[in-house]
């Protein structure tokens, strides 16, 4: 397999015109991913075919496994086939810097293809494959993500899970008013099973990445309120351009929808819930530790408990007002801080 890839591509080579890159993007498909190797010709003539050709000879003299010369080749075909749609859809390849040598410096667009193909390379995920091409292929495209952002993207694409690829395509779908009489709109506080505790967990993930937020501060991954989930900054940004949109009929969505709902049922005898230890052994629980402190908050006056939206995607507390000099049976605005700190 890899002699006949090497002769493909020493053939593409010394072609050097106007469809090579194309070519190079058949050729690979054809001998390493099978039928995978279908690709038009609305690429030719364009900036992209340079770097494709580049990367296409790079592939050569990589020492692959028969499985990463699968994934390698695949990823590069459907980016070859995503771009060509792309252009036959009318959309205009960027204008910037994207494709141009800074002073020594390979052009990033080249790049980025290089690491979407080294992170497919190491891939045992096999479904992320064609959103791994999507991304590379949809950033020619797209002036508004630079180099520095892109690289990122390719990171938060490679460590997350093809579940959490779900999570985020679900989490948007319910972010559509149709299914607002759907969605669960209290916290879990508690789970049952180890399927929901999985996803909790994966959701959490998400939102301490911010990838996901959540009107309300999580605390930990039990304490999930599904309706107060949103895509937020590089979450958005992934779930368009990878189009994760063609996740939908995914034999995943459902157990992420029960999720959603609360429809799920339990699955084991694991549980988990919300709370964390008290500096000891002793677990306390985030529910009735908040309920609580609410309820010594209504004795102070004036006293107001609030969440703000930070630079970060999370949410700062803020604590203003109180005063527990007027009478002894007001309860300190010290002791609500203190109360905060161990929460």
């Amino acid at each position: 397999m890899a002699k006949i890839k090497e002769k493909v591509i020493d053939t593409v080579a010394e072609l050097g015109g106007s469809a090579a890159s194309a070519v190079v993007g058949a050729a690979i498909g054809t001998a390493v991913a099978g039928p995978l190797g279908t690709v038009s010709g609305a690429i030719a003539g364009t900036v992209l075919e340079k770097g494709l050709l580049w990367v296409g000879n790079e592939i050569k003299g990589r020492m692959l496994s028969p499985k990463e010369e699968l994934r390698v080749g695949a990823v590069y075909t459907y980016a070859n086939q995503k771009i060509d749609r792309n252009i036959l859809a009318g959309k205009i390849i960027r204008t910037d810097s994207f494709f141009e040598v800074a002073e020594e410096e390979r052009p990033a667009n080249e790049e980025i293809l290089e690491g979407v193909l080294l992170a497919a390379q190491k891939e045992y995920e096999e479904k992320k494959l064609v959103y791994l091409g999507n991304l590379y292929a949809n950033l020619p495209f797209n002036e508004t993500v630079d180099p520095r952002m892109a690289n990122m993207l390719i990171k938060i694409a490679s460590e997350l899970t093809y579940r959490q690829y779900v999570i985020l395509y679900v989490v948007n779908l319910f972010q559509n008013p149709a299914y607002d009489a759907m969605v669960k709109k209290e916290p879990y506080e508690s789970l049952s099973g180890f399927k929901a505790m999985t996803i909790a967990t994966e959701i959490f993930d998400l939102y301490r990445r911010t990838l996901i937020h959540s009107s309300e501060a999580l605390l930990d991954a039990a304490a999930i309120n599904p309706s107060t989930l949103t895509l937020v900054g590089y979450g958005s940004l992934m779930f368009e351009l990878m189009e994760l949109n063609e996740i939908n009929g995914d034999p995943i969505c459902p157990e992420i929808v029960e999720f959603m709902t609360g429809m799920g049922r339990d699955n084991g005898t694991q549980k988990m819930k919300a709370g964390t230890y008290d500096g000891g052994t002793n677990w306390v629980e985030f529910g009735s530790r908040i309920d609580d402190l609410q309820a010594e908050v209504k004795s102070i006056p004036r006293l107001q408990i609030t969440t703000e939206e930070n630079a970060g995607g999370g949410q700062t507390l803020i604590i203003n007002g109180g005063n527990a000099q007027e009478t002894k049976e007001f309860i300190s605005s010290e002791f609500v801080v203190d109360q905060l700190k161990q929460v």
